[in-house]
């Protein structure tokens, strides 16, 4: 960061000072920001870039000495102290940067703050200047080993304003307490993690105590609903007296979120003191409502089971419960009963969605449970019954957390039934797509057995062959993500044993793998997609095992491949095995070494395919591609030897 104006000479220091001057009579807003420009920063650089020391051409730079640059800082920080006035806003910018102002000018800031807090100044300034001084006091505290942290006397002098300034209303006095950030507390840095908390806690608690005897207990609720912490003013006023049980439930009667979390922690700590009895007793005295019965429920820290209270209760306090409590209030079941129980509870109030990743916190524990992975089935089709409905959803399950469930599942596939499974990771499969851990089995397995879910999702996502380039019609958000699932899935075939036509050996029969083929070209055919439809059988081929003897294709395979006399399995087959190879990297001068010894080995599988001339000729094809890759590299390696653009 380069500051926009540098003095040149002592003279021009000063013509540049004089219109200064000037402009701030007239644009003082305008000034003011400019000057805040001029302040060098802890953290500013300078580039100094040379020019040409033998060039005539360019104008000799002038030098500027360190003492005339000091001294034009020195006046325009004298100048903002100024400006500044009474200004509350202006004020706090200064005492935040009070750092980057020359010694005279932090002077002249001291001496009008101390005049400010001697005449008794008003809100306004105290509520801009208190808090910037608090951070102030602890940045250059927090980092005293700096150079450009300001030495402790200085500090102290500032500090000493801390009192005189400190605001009298209660947001302003004591919101930066409920708000992060507040700083060193009497010399604890927040490092010293255990002996900060401790004191900021009492801190809060005095802070509570002030407002309360101040302003009654009706203040210290407002103050609750105006802070980011509002949990921790409901801790600290239960810290200090046990009288406020019957104000905080009228509170949570009709109160906003941020006075229900206030009430939460007062009711919180004030759990560990009267413990169930003391919370049958406030029901029975207050003959509180449902949501207010339900909320001091949630108030119970989750190690109690306070659902289990609450599901004995039923009724509109258990809908109440279950329809906000979040983790924090459920905590983690240790049985798999309860598990179950949680997952139901929270399934009958709609929330789905929260129950599902609830179960993945637990899969590592229970997934080999099969009535856990039949719970989280069920989460998962209700998820997406929800979603369907257009419910919003309160806690999105990530990537993780759903792999994790989708492998429970698989695991459990005999109990739950593959064909449910496999509907399950097609509902997910936008997400499961992007895990290279899992690559939705079911789904595949589903493909290889049943031919007319592969024709469904060869006609979802390809258009029919003679349709005209814009005869299709106009496909909705979902039906787009549809069709985009169903390409990336007949696109992406894992290598493993999962392929058409396979018997309980795991190897290719040849008469399973006829008919299916068979029948998914003469379905094809009535739908319009022969030509894509090969295609796709092909890249299913690529992944089939080997044979027998371990030669690929199998027999079978090349015997398909003979019979059908298909260019576009031919093709697909082809795609297939070079999409298989995915990245590579090599040297800049290597060359295309890599491809010939590919193309050595197809040709190789191509002599010994001989008596299956189709087969042979798509190895023999594949070592003719990667030798035109070759000399394509080795062009690229010689124009790099000799210095040749590419």
């Amino acid at each position: 960061i380069m500051c926009p104006w540098r003095p040149h000479t002592s003279a021009s220091s000063e013509r540049r000072l004089a219109v200064l001057d000037m402009l701030r009579r007239r644009h003082d807003a305008v000034v003011w920001d400019l000057m805040l420009s001029m302040l060098p920063g802890g953290t500013d650089t300078v580039l100094d870039r040379p020019g040409p020391r033998f060039r005539p051409w360019m104008d000799s730079r002038p030098v500027v000495m360190q003492i005339e640059y000091d001294q034009h800082v020195s006046e325009v920080a004298s100048r903002l102290v100024e400006d500044a006035g009474t200004e509350p806003e202006r004020l706090a910018v200064l005492v935040e940067r009070v750092g980057d102002l020359a010694s005279a000018a932090r002077e002249s800031l001291h001496a009008a703050l101390a005049a400010i807090a001697d005449s008794g100044p008003g809100e306004d300034i105290r509520s801009a200047v208190w808090p910037a001084l608090r951070r102030m006091l602890s940045r250059h505290r927090d980092f005293s080993d700096t150079s450009w942290a300001l030495p402790e006397i200085e500090l102290v002098k500032f500090e000493s304003l801390l009192e005189p300034l400190h605001p009298s209303a209660p947001l302003n006095a004591y919101g930066l307490l409920f708000g992060g950030g507040f700083g060193n507390i009497d010399g604890i840095s927040p490092l010293d993690h255990e002996a900060y908390t401790e004191a900021l806690a009492a801190r809060r608690v005095k802070a509570v105590e002030a407002i309360l005897d101040t302003h009654g207990i009706g203040a210290v609720i407002e103050f609750a609903a105006a802070v980011r912490q509002p949990y921790e003013v409901g801790v600290a006023l239960a810290t200090i007296g046990t009288d406020f049980d019957g104000d905080m439930l009228a509170a949570m009667n009709s109160a906003s979120e941020a006075v229900s979390q206030a009430a939460l922690g007062y009711f919180c700590r004030r759990f560990s003191e009267y413990g169930w009895d003391g919370i049958g007793r406030l029901i029975e005295r207050h003959s509180l409502p449902a949501q207010v019965t339900a909320d001091l429920f949630r108030a119970v820290p989750a190690m109690q089971r306070p659902w289990r209270a609450v599901n004995e209760l039923g009724g509109d306090v258990a809908a109440e419960y279950w329809a906000r409590a979040d983790y924090w209030y459920v905590g983690s079941p240790p049985s798999l009963t309860e598990v179950l129980e949680v997952s139901r509870c929270l399934r009958e109030a709609g929330r789905a969605d929260f129950a599902t990743s609830q179960l993945a916190t637990q899969s590592h524990a229970l997934g080999s449970e099969p009535q856990f992975a039949e719970e989280a089935a069920v989460c998962l089709e209700e998820r997406v019954e929800q979603e369907h409905r257009q419910k919003p959803r309160s806690s999105p399950l990530d990537g993780y957390n759903l792999t994790l469930l989708m492998e429970v599942l698989d695991r459990h596939r005999e109990h739950l039934g593959s064909g449910r499974v496999a509907a399950i990771e097609w509902c997910y499969f936008r997400a499961l797509r992007y895990d290279s851990d899992f690559k939705a089995p079911n789904l595949y397995r589903e493909l290889a057995q049943n031919p007319d879910f592969f024709v469904w999702l060869v006609e979802l996502a390809f258009k029919p062959a003679h349709a005209p380039p814009d005869g299709r019609p106009e496909l909705s958000e979902a039906d787009r993500g549809r069709a985009d699932n169903a390409h990336s899935l007949l696109r992406s075939w894992p290598s493993s044993q999962i392929s058409p036509g396979l018997d309980e050996n795991g190897e290719v029969n040849e008469e399973k793998l006829d008919n299916w083929v068979n029948h998914v070209r003469n379905r094809l055919a009535e739908v319009d997609r022969a030509v894509i439809g090969d295609q796709m059988i092909g890249e299913a081929l690529a992944v089939s095992p080997p044979g027998t003897g371990g030669e690929w294709p199998s027999l079978a395979v090349r015997e398909l491949i003979e019979r059908l006399q298909s260019d576009d399995i031919d093709l697909g087959l082809h795609v297939a095995l070079r999409n298989q190879r995915g990245a590579t990297s090599r040297a800049p001068t290597d060359g295309g070494d890599q491809e010939r010894q590919l193309a050595a080995t197809y040709r190789e599988k191509s002599r010994s395919f001989s008596r299956w001339p189709r087969t042979g000729a798509i190895f023999e094809d594949l070592a003719a591609s990667y030798e035109a890759d070759a000399a394509v590299h080795d062009r690229s390696a010689e124009a790099v030897r000799r210095g040749l653009p590419l």
